[in-house]
């Protein structure tokens, strides 16, 4: 019962203190976030009044990008500028409910914040049924909120969600500090301390679904970021949960992703899986690796499991695997999978195994990773596979304008790149990452290859010479000016499975 009057008490409005005159009543972001079945990102387009396209569903199960849904009640929505318009929206986030009786998806009352395309965000004026700017808000501040405000409310309905059998003693032990708060006073004021506390409670938990729950709350708080938490994955049935979650026929992609992430941040955490989740290991995981949609997980969890087990990898194992992954290296072109390839055929095989399929000399095996395009500056990481060879001299960067056919029709090595440390005099021996940044002016619009070239050496021999090395390619696609005109090349890293 504590926890029915705890759910209902968060569910109401903050009620108005007496003798205060409130000229708007919309509830906040908070509030819309714990009262709504579902929270999507959409655009009303001209012509389509009364239906969103769906952009992005952050929470719930309104349905797919691309989905138009009709809302009944865009008339009290109040989002019109002027009565009987058609309302166009570029982006407009909108807090739902589902009608019981009819499944028809329904805009709470003050529900929504929309933006045409320029910098005003906007809001419904309640009283006056028509939309009134908001100001000092930007809309990555107000999605950037509004993502916080969902994760907030997915950890306290996990936990007050959660059936009273199945209930171990820290998720007990967070419902009797936090019930009586959330009963007696509204959500604002205690929703971030509780929340953080009821996703520690279940990471807590000795039940494996309910620390599966917390992962799948903060994956969908921040989808685009790979999840890191591997200590509560990483004991032998952890895994085996995790093993059953991928065998679902019915698990979504996401969340396919996510429990090759955490199967990955288990094993790097220590983890221990039972033989019969090794042996489901070997069969699945390359499964997922030849799928394009989760193909770097699976292979990043596959590198966790074969540099956590080492000898203790069985041999049949260790060589279909290798088998596997030097056929997908020599189909993958560029990008970050040439790299998880690479380490993973050193991991697998030594590097007499990447030396063969790379053709470069024995023991060199650099790589670039994390790179990403900032304004005109490209900025990533160099990083070594499974070795410590010394580069004494400054690594080249070499870039190659692709022409229509993928024939090399330019080459320039003489963009200024900096290093971290700024100082190369000493230079690399190995271990570590070195973090790079490089500027683009020089490169004309079109398609470039990336490639970093460096001869191997003891650092402090005063040997420069030694055979070249010549890590991975990049694909790098350069806008010829900004959009003020001035002739500077911006660059974008080009995602390798898209055409």
């Amino acid at each position: 019962m504590l926890i029915l009057v705890a759910s209902l008490m968060l569910a109401q409005p903050v009620p108005p203190v007496a003798g205060r005159v409130i000229a708007r009543s919309l509830p906040s972001l908070r509030e819309l976030a714990w009262r709504a079945d579902a929270v999507v990102l959409g655009s009303v387009l001209e012509g389509k009044a009364g239906a969103v396209e769906l952009i992005e569903v952050l929470s719930g199960e309104a349905g797919t990008p691309g989905k138009l849904i009709p809302i009944p009640n865009v008339a009290e929505a109040g989002w019109a500028f002027q009565p009987g318009a058609e309302p166009q929206w570029r982006w407009i986030l909108l807090f739902l409910a589902k009608n019981p009786k009819n499944e028809d998806w329904r805009i709470l009352p003050g529900g929504w914040r929309g933006s045409t395309g320029g910098e005003q965000i906007f809001e419904p004026d309640l009283t006056a049924k028509s939309p009134v700017g908001v100001p000092m808000l930007t809309w990555d501040t107000l999605m950037g909120s509004t993502r916080s405000d969902l994760r907030s409310a997915a950890a306290l309905r996990a936990v007050l969600s959660v059936p009273a059998g199945a209930r171990d003693p820290g998720v007990l032990d967070w419902i009797g500090r936090n019930c009586g708060a959330l009963q007696n006073r509204h959500p604002e004021s205690v929703w971030p301390g509780a929340s953080t506390a009821a996703l520690e409670a279940l990471y807590s938990s000795p039940i494996a679904a309910s620390r599966w729950a917390a992962a799948r709350i903060e994956k969908r708080a921040e989808p685009n970021l790979a999840f890191k938490r591997g200590e509560p994955f990483a004991q032998p049935e952890a895994l085996d949960y995790l093993v059953e979650i991928l065998a679902k026929s019915e698990i979504s992609s996401v969340d396919v992703i996510l429990c090759l992430e955490a199967i990955a941040a288990g094993m790097d955490a220590g983890g221990k899986p039972f033989p019969s989740t090794m042996e489901t290991f070997a069969r699945v995981l390359p499964e997922k690796a030849r799928d394009k949609s989760t193909k770097i997980p699976a292979i990043s969890a596959m590198l966790s499991i074969t540099r956590r087990m080492d000898a203790l990898l069985p041999g049949q194992v260790r060589e279909k695997w290798l088998e596997a992954v030097l056929e997908w290296y020599g189909a993958e072109k560029q990008g970050p999978a040439l790299g998880l390839l690479a380490r993973l055929l050193v991991a697998l095989g030594g590097p007499e195994a990447y030396e063969k399929a790379k053709g470069n000399p024995r023991g060199v095996i650099l790589l670039v990773e994390d790179l990403v395009a900032d304004s005109t500056r490209l900025k990533g990481i160099l990083r070594q596979a499974g070795t410590a060879v010394g580069i004494q001299e400054k690594p080249v960067f070499r870039f190659e304008r692709l022409d229509a056919m993928g024939k090399v029709v330019a080459t320039k090595d003489d963009l200024v790149v900096s290093f971290e440390p700024a100082e190369w005099r000493a230079g690399w021996a190995g271990p570590g990452v070195v973090p790079f940044s490089l500027e683009t002016r020089g490169l004309e619009a079109g398609r470039w290859k990336l490639t970093i070239r460096a001869k191997r050496a003891e650092v402090g021999s005063g040997n420069a010479g030694g055979a070249w090395w010549v890590s991975e390619p990049w694909i790098i696609q350069c806008k010829g000016k900004n959009p003020a005109g001035q002739p500077e090349a911006v660059p974008l890293v080009v995602n390798p499975e898209i055409p």
